[in-house]
């Protein structure tokens, strides 16, 4: 018998990754494997781009709010060397 996670199992697993819970502590709440909550993640998410790339057509934006646009790679801009950037590749601002 394949393993099966049950309705209630998966809506628990989705509302607590949706309130911020970690992955580690969804699987300490809710008794699921990580990898069951991974691939359920995996499904949701795969379900929740294709829902909107057929709903969600011609809306007309006045303005756009972004949040979070900075952020950086491995560490700070401050912090990035030459021997970073040879040990890690690209680092800093993005």
């Amino acid at each position: 018998m394949a393993n099966f996670i049950s309705m209630e199992k998966r809506v628990a697993v989705i509302s607590a990754l949706v309130e911020g819970c970690s992955i580690r502590s969804t699987v300490r709440m809710t008794g699921v494997s990580k990898g069951a909550i991974i691939r359920l993640v995996e499904s949701v998410g795969k379900a929740c781009a294709e829902y909107h790339e057929s709903v969600v057509r011609n809306i007309p934006a006045k303005r756009v709010q972004v949040d979070e646009i900075w952020s950086f790679v491995g560490c700070k801009q401050k912090n990035v060397t030459e021997k970073t950037i040879e040990r890690h590749g690209i680092c800093g601002d993005v």
